[in-house]
């Protein structure tokens, strides 16, 4: 069964820096400078051109559609909530007790929907344990890491970049697999937004702090 589209549940699920602004401007005190708004639009349109461009057959379903965007909704609250949290605590208690209780809720999950829990398979659990540890552990507590003093908008902003990184990767491991050219202006339009929220994005103050707590 088909709950909705791929390129659909892309978009959806993109769409936290939007929220992460909203409420970084309005409820945690960090203004959002209006140039950062437009580097924002800008990378989240070359989100919805990769996505579009790989737009399939299939039903648009509310269910599904809802889901994206609740998982969207879930990625600000994690990147807002380690904004505040990292304030107070080190790198180490944070991302220890984050990755726990996840690896906690993932196995109830699996229980509870009956997927099988155990990998016995030597090709699956090295595939496993690639994904836990450079996503995961790296790839996340780098992120992390510079919640404590980069604003959460950014960081949330900067992780449109995994699907431009995911194209050259494909590039170069797969080469019979060439980016169209709809993939290759969506990923110029998620870097030049990049480029606009990093390099201007923040005001003085955010980049100074930052520079202070290198």
């Amino acid at each position: 069964m088909t709950l909705t589209l791929v390129p659909t549940s892309a978009i959806l699920v993109t769409s936290h820096p939007m929220f992460v602004a909203a409420v970084s401007h309005f409820l945690l005190n960090e203004k959002v400078k209006r140039v950062a708004v437009v580097g924002i639009v800008i990378a989240f349109s070359g989100i919805v051109v990769i996505s579009l461009s790989d737009l399939g057959v299939g039903t648009d379903n509310l269910v599904g559609d809802m889901l994206a965007f609740l998982g969207g909704i879930c990625a600000g609250i994690y990147f807002l909530s380690g904004r505040v949290a990292r304030q107070k605590l080190s790198l180490g208690p944070y991302v220890f007790s984050v990755y726990g209780l996840s690896a906690a809720f993932l196995f109830v999950g699996a229980g509870v929907a009956g997927d099988q829990i155990v990998v016995t398979s030597t090709h699956e659990i090295l595939l496993f344990l690639a994904m836990a540890i450079v996503p995961s552990i790296l790839g996340h507590t780098m992120f992390n890491y510079a919640l404590k003093a980069v604003p959460a908008y950014v960081i949330s902003t900067s992780v449109l970049a995994e699907p431009v990184g995911a194209s050259i990767l494909v590039f170069f491991l797969l080469p019979h697999e060439i980016p169209g050219a709809w993939i290759i202006l969506g990923g110029a339009l998620v870097i030049l937004g990049l480029y606009i929220v990093l390099t201007r994005g923040m005001d003085a103050r955010s980049r100074a702090v930052h520079m202070e707590k290198r």
